[in-house]
């Protein structure tokens, strides 16, 4: 079982943390008051001397802190899988420039919304005279 070492993301203190973990995004934490601590906003930079005096988890923290910055997950493994994201070609449909996504680029959607308008505009006419 391969172990990594992390910085805590709320008081950035130095902890172990299995690298099977680390891949599932799990192990940001040193403790679950420092989980919980982080979903209400406090940051590494809240863990000082005047912060303490008003919390009790700063407090803690600034007394078991280590200041230790811990080394890359690629320095300590050696090497790192990325999981390729794959993104589909898509161009558009009727100019057939590529766009981000499926559908119609801003110029041909622009010019069919205004087709679409136009073609809206004759139907009240025509049901006028039928």
């Amino acid at each position: 079982m391969t172990n990594v070492q992390k910085n805590c993301a709320a008081c950035g203190s130095l902890i172990t943390v299995r690298l099977a973990d680390h891949k599932r995004g799990w192990g940001k934490f040193c403790d679950k008051s420092c989980a919980a601590a982080y979903k209400c906003g406090q940051r590494p930079r809240d863990v000082n001397a005047h912060h303490a005096k008003t919390s009790a988890w700063a407090e803690s923290c600034l007394e078991t802190r280590d200041l230790t910055k811990a080394p890359s997950i690629k320095e300590q493994v050696g090497k790192v899988k990325v999981k390729p994201t794959y993104h589909s070609p898509a161009r558009c449909r009727s100019c057939g420039e590529r766009v981000n996504g499926p559908g119609l680029c801003l110029d041909c959607e622009a010019h069919e919304e205004g087709l679409a308008a136009q073609e809206e505009g004759w139907g009240g006419h025509k049901d006028a005279f039928a």
